[in-house]
């Protein structure tokens, strides 16, 4: 489980809730010792693969990370961004 989280670091081809669905999961495993990074991708070919423009990487990740954030801090999630579609998490 901790190898497919590792594989899964590049944040804007990723669901942020799923993400942080899954680093609770480790780090609740680890007893609190996860140390959670993103990356934020190079390769054009790679987010295109996932229908991400390669302009898109940043403006996602700032609108990914707070969203990673709130369940950690117990907040229920529903957000519509502007290149994240609907999530929600309860």
């Amino acid at each position: 489980m901790l190898a497919a989280i590792a594989a899964r670091t590049m944040l804007p081809l990723h669901d942020p809730i799923r993400v942080a669905e899954d680093a609770a999961v480790v780090d609740v495993l680890s007893a609190g010792r996860l140390e959670l990074g993103f990356g934020a991708g190079y390769r054009a070919e790679e987010l295109a693969a996932w229908g991400v423009a390669a302009e898109e990487r940043g403006s996602r990740m700032n609108e990914a990370i707070p969203l990673i954030r709130r369940p950690f801090a117990g907040e229920t999630v529903t957000h519509q961004g502007s290149t994240i579609t609907t999530v929600s998490s309860r």
